[in-house]
C-alpha cells in the first residue's frame, strides 16, 4: 500500500516547485489536477501536448514521485451548455495526454442536479456523457474513474453500479471515499455501508481517497484530515485489504502541517 496526495493540497505552484515539496513530505504519488496544483502554466483545453506533460512528469520523478491520477473534475450536467462542452473535452484531451504523464487514471465526480434538469433527464445526460468520455478512453487504453459523491448525479455506490451496469464498459473503475458516500445520511451506519459500498464497486475500485468526518455540537457532519475524526479506518482499511490489496490511497482534506501524522495513522492499518 502506497501513500499518495492530491497535489493541491500543498497549494498552486510552479511545476517545478510542486514536486519538491511533495517530495519533502515523503509522498511517492499525487493525484494531479493540473488547473488546481499548476500556476506558472496554462494547462486550459488545447494547451496540452506530450512535451508539456513530460515536462512536469519529469519534475515529479527527479523527488521520486509518480503520477498514476490525473484529476479533471468537470460538471456533467452544467446549465451552460458551452461551460459543459468546455468540460468535457478537456477531459478527453486529458485522456489522450494521461501516458505522457505516465497515468492511466483520469478521475472525476459527476455534477448536481440544477433547475435545468429533473433527475431523469441529469441522470441520462450523465450517462450519455460518460459513454462519450469511456469511447475516448478505449481508443487510448485509458481508465476513466467516476467518484461517487453525495449530493451528485452519481452520488451513491448504489447509483455507481447502476451507471456501470448500463455503460458496460471495462474502462469504467471507481474510486472510493467513505467519506463523500456517507455524509449526514449514513453516518450513523457507516459500517454497513461501507459494506454495501464495497461490495457494490470493490471489484472495480482503482484508487481510494482518505479523510475522515465528525459530528460537531450542532449535530451536522465535518470534514477533518484522515484520524482527526470518527470515520471506522479500521474497517475502511480492512475492506481495501480484502478487495484491492495495495490499492494506492490518496489523502485530501489535509493540510501541509498535517500530513506526516496522517501518513502515521494510515501506516498503523497497514
Amino acid at each position: 500500500m502506497e501513500i499518495g496526495l492530491l497535489a493541491h493540497c500543498v497549494g498552486q505552484h510552479s511545476y517545478k516547485e510542486l514536486p519538491r515539496l511533495v517530495g519533502e513530505q515523503g509522498f511517492g504519488y499525487v493525484q494531479l489536477a493540473l488547473a488546481k496544483a499548476i500556476s506558472d502554466v496554462d494547462t486550459s483545453l488545447g494547451k496540452l501536448s506530450p512535451g508539456l506533460a513530460n515536462a512536469i512528469a519529469e519534475e515529479f520523478d527527479r523527488h521520486s514521485v509518480k503520477i498514476p491520477v490525473l484529476g479533471c473534475y468537470i460538471n456533467m450536467v452544467d446549465p451552460n451548455e458551452e461551460a459543459r462542452r468546455y468540460g468535457i473535452d478537456r477531459f478527453k484531451e486529458h485522456i489522450r495526454m494521461a501516458r505522457h504523464f505516465g497515468a492511466a487514471v483520469v478521475d472525476t465526480e459527476t455534477g448536481h442536479v440544477s433547475a435545468k434538469y429533473n433527475e431523469e433527464q441529469a441522470w441520462e445526460l450523465t450517462r450519455r456523457t460518460v459513454e462519450e468520455l469511456l469511447e475516448e478512453a478505449e481508443k487510448w487504453g485509458v481508465i476513466v474513474a467516476v467518484e461517487p459523491a453525495n449530493s451528485h448525479i452519481i452520488g451513491t455506490a448504489q447509483d455507481w453500479r447502476r451507471l456501470a451496469d448500463e455503460v458496460n464498459s471495462t474502462h469504467l473503475a471507481a474510486v472510493i471515499d467513505p467519506c463523500n458516500i456517507l455524509r449526514d445520511k449514513d453516518f450513523h451506519r457507516q459500517d454497513e455501508a461501507m459494506r454495501e459500498a464495497f461490495r457494490l464497486l470493490g471489484d472495480r475500485v482503482v484508487l481510494a481517497h482518505s479523510k475522515d468526518l465528525y459530528v460537531d455540537g450542532d449535530g451536522a457532519v465535518r470534514e477533518a484530515c484522515t484520524g482527526k475524526g470518527t470515520l471506522n479506518y479500521a474497517l475502511f482499511t480492512d475492506l481495501l485489504k480484502q478487495y484491492k490489496p495495495h490499492v494506492h490511497v490518496t489523502l485530501e482534506s489535509v493540510k501541509p502541517e498535517e500530513m506526516q501524522d496522517a501518513i502515521q495513522y494510515l501506516k498503523r492499518f497497514f
